[in-house]
């Protein structure tokens, strides 16, 4: 809702939203660079497949011709994705692994935000949802 209520800029989000703005029809690479986790993260990127470079399980830099995936092993050794932009909207990008995506290992990634502005009208139904959550006790949100 806040990219139809005008957001334009990852500042415009809280930052426990982790949502980042980016440019339409652009390539985008993520990095996870090598770390001292020797746990393997299933990453999966909705709306969008992405090109992988550098799989968790290899050294080598692919940008000849890389896989394209929607899910991708992150862990120890690095990873590579690159992705392209040019399907609007705020696309989820987490870790496949339930209790590590509910303990925040998850963000959005979100393009095109004017065409998404342009083409997506809420019905009134969903112009309620927001109301109805607010009421809920804190508990419960």
């Amino acid at each position: 809702m806040k990219i139809l209520d005008g957001a334009n800029s990852t500042e415009d989000f809280n930052v426990t939203e982790n949502t980042f703005i980016l440019p339409a029809n652009k390539i985008v690479q993520v990095i996870f660079p090598p770390s001292e986790d020797d746990e393997a993260h299933p990453f999966h990127l909705h709306g969008n497949n992405f090109w992988l470079i550098k799989s968790n399980s290899s050294a080598e830099i692919n940008t000849a011709n890389p896989v394209k995936r929607d899910v991708a092993s992150v862990g120890s050794a690095g990873t590579i994705m690159r992705f392209s932009t040019a399907n609007p909207g705020p696309w989820f990008f987490h870790c496949h692994i339930f209790w590590h995506f509910q303990a925040g290992l998850a963000t959005v990634m979100a393009s095109g935000l004017d065409q998404i502005r342009k083409e997506v009208h809420p019905t009134p139904a969903w112009e309620r949802l927001c109301p109805a959550y607010d009421a809920l006790p804190v508990d419960k949100q």
